[in-house]
C-alpha cells in the first residue's frame, strides 16, 4: 500500500482549494487516501516557500464562510419537517403536532454556521464593538445587524429597498460591493427574524390545537352525561 502524498504540487493544492471553498473541512479532506495528511497541509501553510498556497487557502476559507451563510438561509426557509403526524394508540392519525426535535436541530445548524462564518470572515460577519455615548461598550454581531428602516419598509432584497440603497450609496460615494455586503447582512437578519416568528407561531398553533381538542373532549363527555340522565 502506497503512503500518503507529501510532495507539494499545484494540482493537489488546487483540489484542496476547491473542496475547502465547497464547504468541506480540512479534516474531512485529509481522510481521503488520495490526499496528504492534515499535518502535511499544515506544514505547507507554515512554510514561507508556499506563500501563494497560504493566500489561496485563506481566500478559500472566506468563500466557505459565504457558503455557510447561504446554507443558513436555506435551512431557515425549509419547513418540510416542522410538523409531524399525531397518532392514537390504535395508530390512527388524529392530527399534527410540532416537530420539536427537527426545529431544535435546524436552530443548532444555523447557529453553528453563524459561529463559523463570524470566525472565518470577521470583517463581514464578525462582532463589532459599539461605543455608546455613556462610555459603555456593546458587542453587536454584524451577521445579525440590520438597517433600522427595514422594520417599517420593504425587506432588504426587494427592488424598492435595493433602489434606495443604490441611490444612498451613489450619494455618499460608497461602492456597489459595500452596498451588497450591507444588504446581504440585513437580509440574513430579516430571514432569521422570520424564522423566529414562524417558530413562535407554530408553538401557538400547537397550544391552540391542544386546547381545542381538550374542549371538544369535555363537551362530548357532558353530552353523554345528559343523555344518560334523560
Amino acid at each position: 500500500m502506497a503512503g500518503r502524498l507529501t510532495k507539494f504540487t499545484p494540482p493537489l493544492a488546487h483540489c484542496i482549494y476547491e473542496r475547502i471553498a465547497d464547504g468541506e473541512s480540512l479534516r474531512s479532506i485529509c481522510r481521503d487516501d488520495t490526499m496528504p495528511a492534515k499535518s502535511t497541509v499544515i506544514a505547507w501553510l507554515a512554510d514561507d516557500a508556499h506563500q501563494e498556497f497560504r493566500a489561496k487557502y485563506a481566500l478559500a476559507r472566506e468563500i466557505q464562510a459565504d457558503g455557510f451563510v447561504d446554507e443558513m438561509v436555506e435551512i431557515a426557509d425549509d419547513g418540510s419537517t416542522d410538523w409531524m403526524e399525531k397518532r392514537s394508540a390504535e395508530g390512527e392519525v388524529t392530527g399534527y403536532q410540532e416537530n420539536g426535535e427537527a426545529l431544535r436541530r435546524s436552530q443548532l445548524r444555523i447557529l453553528t454556521r453563524q459561529w463559523i462564518a463570524e470566525k472565518l470572515k470577521p470583517k463581514k460577519y464578525g462582532t463589532k464593538i459599539d461605543l455608546n455615548h455613556d462610555g459603555k461598550v456593546a458587542l453587536v454581531p454584524q451577521i445579525s445587524s440590520t438597517v433600522r428602516s427595514s422594520t417599517t419598509s420593504a425587506p432588504i432584497g426587494t427592488s424598492s429597498s435595493l433602489s434606495r440603497s443604490r441611490r444612498t450609496g451613489c450619494a455618499s460615494g460608497q461602492g456597489i460591493g459595500a452596498l451588497q455586503s450591507r444588504s446581504r447582512s440585513a437580509g440574513v437578519q430579516w430571514l432569521r427574524n422570520r424564522s423566529s416568528q414562524r417558530l413562535a407561531c407554530l408553538s401557538r398553533v400547537a397550544r391552540l390545537s391542544a386546547t381545542r381538542n381538550g374542549t371538544a373532549s369535555r363537551q362530548t363527555g357532558m353530552a353523554g352525561i345528559s343523555r344518560t340522565r334523560v
